[in-house]
């Protein structure tokens, strides 16, 4: 996997990180309940997997790598 910079969040003005994505951003609200993320990170990324395969299936996030 290779960093990238992360873009910027039009409406909050920050990085458009993980936390801030899945917990926070308006852009993302509709996808969050149609995939009834919780509002909680340990919650929404904790041992249980359930949610975790959901963000990874809808992909959420574009993660590039390089091989």
């Amino acid at each position: 996997m290779r960093f990238e910079e992360l873009d910027q969040c039009i409406i909050f003005r920050e990085a458009l990180a993980f936390k801030h994505v899945l917990l926070y951003c308006r852009n993302y609200a509709n996808t969050r309940t149609a995939l009834n993320i919780p509002d909680h990170l340990y919650e929404a990324l904790g041992p249980v997997h359930e949610n975790t395969n959901k963000i990874q299936n809808h992909n959420l996030f574009k993660i590039n790598q390089t091989v």
